[in-house]
């Protein structure tokens, strides 16, 4: 069986990776998942907690082409509240299913700490904005992303997002040469 390719995008809140994947996935004409919609539609379903990652495989193995799917590699809540725990965004089974459809070629999204802040600043989606927990949020993604790479046995590939059209092409660049093309 020919595996299709999933890209995963993911980071922290606030460093772009919607926008990027928005137009990456319109560029090179590639089915996207928003890993935050599905949470969305899941919750608002009143669905139980326990079931949202196997809820979010699903979805992803719904689709038959290659996929870039915007992430995060760690889950937290979005309060501002002390003693947070590490957990993974997709538990190891979650990965196993999905491998056995996908070659998975995940990427992490930074920004430098100080214009992540200032984006959180400005952001209407009210974000963590205390620089004490936008870290945890940001070392969290580095743990699920290096927890993800040993896993899938990918090259890691950390794309900064400080200049738009250069994150956006180098994001361009590094699907494509992993065969991320238009598909049925």
């Amino acid at each position: 069986m020919v595996k299709n390719n999933l890209f995963m995008v993911g980071g922290a809140k606030g460093v772009g990776k919607t926008r990027l994947t928005l137009d990456v996935s319109s560029d090179l004409g590639l089915a996207r998942i928003e890993t935050g919609k599905v949470v969305f539609d899941y919750v608002f379903q009143g669905l139980p907690l326990d079931g949202l990652t196997n809820y979010i495989t699903g979805e992803i193995l719904s689709q038959n082409r290659n996929l870039v799917l915007d992430t995060h590699y760690a889950r937290y809540s979005d309060k501002e509240e002390p003693n947070k725990q590490f957990r993974r965004g997709l538990e190891p089974e979650d990965l196993e299913r999905l491998l056995k459809k996908f070659n998975i070629f995940p990427c992490l999204v930074e920004v430098p700490l100080c214009e992540l802040e200032q984006r959180r600043k400005n952001d209407p989606k009210r974000r963590v904005i205390n620089p004490i927990y936008i870290m945890q949020e940001v070392e969290f993604n580095r743990k699920g992303y290096e927890l993800y790479l040993q896993e899938v046995n990918q090259k890691p590939f950390v794309l900064i997002n400080n200049i738009y059209i250069n994150a956006r092409n180098n994001l361009i660049k590094w699907i494509t040469e992993n065969n991320g093309v238009q598909n049925g």
